[in-house]
């Protein structure tokens, strides 16, 4: 049978703001309210919390963050969560909201748009879904979408495989009810299908590899992301929301470097929160990571061909590290290469690839504790023990022959395949 859809729809004022306010009923579904935007603001600031998972405890008081700002006559936010019960582990329906100014401690004036029943927040069409629902009802100049969450780089190491089907993996957006997430290239599918962002930054750990950064380029003008763990308080939503609120005709990439100041200006207060692993953050130019890789490619044709092995096994051996252990600095390996290779023109090209990461890709870098100075902004899979498969399926190492360089680095340290 048909369901039966009844829709009401009139015009309010909500803050100063106008809107169509939306409310729906079908067979079978609860309720569900909505307001569409009527103007066309400045930015759409889009949170996706996947937050069913051992981060549920943190969701209301980021919530509470982005609510001490709320949406504005520029900008609106919206987010989508799942509803945090009081029970460790259970949580209720999953849920869209546009986020209002709210009272600490008083009852939200947040909005909320649509249930979602049975939603899987670990599911890339959910993920692309939340964004065409945000971009068709509150359209904007620009838009910065924020997936909130753990995140684990680009590889594929357990049952789910990278292309993605079921399971687990490394990736984003965990959801423990239903055991699933998104991998780099759902990620890289979830960005196109939903027509790309302006700025795409992941509140989680581990994503600012250039694999990730590789697959997604294409669909987002800059990339914000931590090169190493982060912290459960992740990112500071109000500071973000005020940098929004005192310039809202900021460019894509004052978005982006906004975020990175952000989060340095929360932590630099804290340095107890990353005094073991340090803290790192960055913000990239999205179109540079296909002529970087070109470089990549000439790169390792050279380093293996180069009679310097030893130079390319000490950089190896002493390039900074991030705590997945299989990912270096890449700027640090190539300036520990530059420094000792007695080969003039591997050097020459080590020194042209930093040159790219410096002053072309990374437009904001912020490192602190033990990555202060040894971490530039982005990270490359240089495994010290055994080469993950899955990694071929990426266009990175398509695009830079890194499968043949990882091996060769192997044969270097006598390292096992």
């Amino acid at each position: 049978m048909k369901k039966l859809m009844i829709v009401a729809v009139m015009a309010v004022f909500w803050a100063g703001q106008a809107f169509a306010a939306v409310s729906s009923a079908a067979d079978g579904s609860a309720e569900q309210s909505g307001l569409k935007s009527l103007a066309r603001k400045k930015w759409t600031i889009m949170v996706y919390m996947s937050n069913r998972n051992n981060l549920a405890s943190v969701t209301m008081a980021n919530i509470a963050e982005l609510e001490s700002v709320g949406s504005s006559e520029n900008f609106n936010v919206v987010i989508e969560r799942a509803r945090v019960l009081p029970k460790e582990g259970e949580y209720g329906p999953v849920e869209r909201l546009y986020i209002q100014k709210s009272v600490p401690k008083e009852k939200s004036q947040s909005i909320v748009l649509q249930s979602r029943p049975g939603a899987d927040l670990g599911d890339w069409k959910e993920a692309r879904d939340f964004v065409d629902f945000s971009k068709n009802n509150f359209p904007a100049e620009k838009y910065l979408l924020i997936i909130w969450n753990h995140g684990s780089g680009w590889a594929s190491d357990g049952k789910k495989p990278i292309e993605g089907t079921s399971g687990k993996t490394r990736g984003i957006a965990f959801d423990d009810v239903s055991d699933n997430h998104i991998t780099t290239i759902e990620l890289a599918a979830l960005l196109e299908a939903a027509g790309g962002v302006d700025v795409f930054a992941s509140d989680a750990c581990f994503m600012a590899d250039i694999a990730v950064n590789t697959e997604i380029a294409p669909y987002t003008r800059y990339i914000v992301a931590s090169q190493e763990m982060t912290r459960n308080f992740g990112y500071d939503y109000a500071r973000i929301l005020n940098k929004f609120d005192k310039n809202p005709d900021m460019s894509a990439e004052g978005a982006a470097v906004a975020l990175v100041d952000s989060f340095a200006e929360f932590y630099d207060w804290r340095p107890y929160l990353y005094s073991q692993v340090g803290l790192t953050m960055s913000a990239i130019r999205a179109d540079v990571v296909e002529p970087l890789n070109r470089e990549l490619k000439k790169f390792t044709a050279m380093a293996m061909q180069s009679k310097d092995s030893e130079a390319v096994k000490k950089a190896f051996k002493k390039a900074n590290v991030f705590s997945t252990m299989d990912a270096v600095d890449l700027y640090d390996f190539l300036s520990i290469l530059k420094k000792n290779t007695s080969d003039a023109k591997l050097a020459y090209e080590c020194e042209k690839i930093m040159g790219y990461v410096s002053h072309r890709l990374v437009v904001k870098n912020l490192a602190r504790g033990r990555h202060s100075g040894v971490a530039h902004g982005v990270s490359v899979y240089m495994p010290h023990e055994m080469y993950n498969l899955a990694y071929d399926k990426l266009l990175f190492t398509k695009e830079t022959n890194w499968y043949d360089f990882t091996h060769y680095l192997f044969k270097l340290t006598k390292k096992p395949r």
